[in-house]
């Protein structure tokens, strides 16, 4: 059985037990990703600051317990890849493969570690760059998305067309402020504030699986 065929099968429901567990499996890999995201700033050490650190710094090269950052990250790529597969009957062929290559990118991400922004810490350059061309193709990648999944929508979805409008808006004003990794000292970085608008934005989508 080719790759394609058993991720349709076991990821497409075709039945009502199927259809459970996809709804319970996209989300709960959506809740562990938010929960992982919750903690790592607890677990940091003390030279980290959740309002002035960046998510990624969270999960830098060198870092203790940077695990937990990376494996949010990856919970959130298979999720969401979960659902794009999911509703590959129903997105745009635009949307599909924007937020696929979202979900792939946002996989890359997890594998690649941002610098260390800790003295002393040896640099990877390589990954430093995989990991910023990664999350930079997951933003555009979930920007594209979210437009023509707007433009797809009826009239009647009024609802879920403004959910989209503030994704966009939210996503094209933060970005350009955040500056990719930029600080804010006293205030959470709109680099995180970026990061969490694709975590909040599937919950749109997963309540219409």
């Amino acid at each position: 059985m080719k790759l394609a065929d058993f991720l349709t099968k076991v990821m497409l429901p075709s039945s009502s037990t199927r259809l459970i567990f996809s709804r319970v499996g996209i989300v709960a890999l959506l809740i562990c990703s938010a929960f992982c995201i919750y903690i790592a700033p607890l677990v940091m050490p003390l030279e980290y600051s959740w309002l002035s650190n960046s998510i990624s710094e969270s999960g830098a090269q060198g870092l203790h317990h940077a695990w937990v950052t990376r494996l949010g990250f990856l919970l959130f790529g298979l999720g969401v890849l979960w659902l794009t597969l999911y509703r590959i009957t129903t997105w745009a062929r635009g949307t599909y493969w924007m937020q696929l290559t979202f979900a792939v990118s946002m996989l890359g991400t997890a594998a690649f570690s941002h610098k260390p922004w800790l003295a002393g810490a040896s640099i990877d350059p390589v990954e430093d760059f995989l990991h910023s061309l990664t999350a930079t193709g997951m933003g555009f990648a979930f920007a594209f998305g979210v437009v023509v999944r707007f433009l797809q929508r009826g009239k009647n979805e009024k609802l879920l067309r403004t959910f989209d409008s503030t994704a966009i808006l939210a996503a094209t004003v933060l970005t350009p402020i955040g500056g990719g990794h930029a600080r804010n000292c006293g205030f959470i970085t709109t680099h995180d504030v970026c990061h969490c608008i694709p975590l909040v934005y599937p919950r749109g989508d997963v309540s219409e699986v």
